[in-house]
């Protein structure tokens, strides 16, 4: 997960997301270290704001820094968690739309490259239709108009997505390679579907259960220890009551 800071390729190639989405956690990381996540509105804001700004006038590094090429999608998911908690408001409305626009034309405008690399078309409409249904998804939950969607009974399938997805790719290659044209192609799609999904619970049961409750709580042992404050800061305290 961290080789692309390093430079070395990903052991899978879907796994570059993964060093996207470390980047993003780093800067809420900083935030959280200087105690101002209280006003993580106005830094999406500001971040948003940059990203535009780099997108008509693009400076690698700073682009690297704040992952404007992906930066609409991290900002607009911030501000539908600030709806979800707070409300709604034309700051965070504003925010979203931005975003949404600035997803959309990132992502028509990254379509060549797409093109030429997997060599095959792709329809520009599609691809902002694609776009648009998760913002409005997002908006939906939101707002909490899901209705019997947001059930709990739901969540099984949440959980699994991830383990899905570090599973899928290079393992699925892998089958099809050896499996095909020996296997009936339906067979050996449906069946791969099948048994990724059933690895990726696995994954969840033996895995992800056992180890997520030892990390939750080393990582409050963790907070607990930031927040609490020094000898020093203590009588300081003190002195000023």
């Amino acid at each position: 997960m961290l080789s692309g800071f390093v430079g070395v390729p990903s052991i899978d190639d879907v796994y570059w997301s993964l060093f996207v989405e470390l980047k993003f956690y780093a800067l809420v990381a900083i935030v959280l270290l200087i105690g101002r996540i209280q006003q993580a509105q106005t830094f999406i804001i500001l971040w948003l704001l940059a990203s535009v700004a780099l997108e008509l006038h693009p400076i690698g590094k700073l682009r690297y820094l704040l992952i404007t090429d992906y930066s609409a999608f991290f900002i607009a998911g911030a501000a539908y968690f600030l709806i979800w908690s707070n409300g709604v408001s034309l700051t965070k409305t504003a925010i979203v739309t931005i975003s949404w626009g600035l997803a959309v034309f990132q992502s028509i405008k990254g379509l060549k490259d797409f093109e030429t690399h997997y060599n095959t078309s792709m329809n520009g409409y599609v691809v902002a239709g694609i776009v648009s249904t998760f913002f409005a998804v997002m908006t939906l939950v939101s707002l909490r108009r899901t209705g019997v969607v947001g059930r709990r009974r739901w969540l099984l399938a949440g959980v699994l997505t991830y383990p899905l997805y570090l599973l899928h790719h290079n393992i699925g290659f892998m089958v099809f390679n050896l499996a095909y044209p020996k296997v009936n192609a339906h067979l050996l799609f449906w069946g791969a579907i099948i048994v990724a999904l059933i690895s990726a619970y696995m994954v969840h049961i033996c895995v992800e259960r056992p180890f997520s409750s030892l990390m939750k709580a080393a990582l409050e042992k963790l907070a607990d220890g930031m927040e609490r404050p020094t000898p020093r800061s203590s009588r300081r305290a003190e002195a000023r009551r």
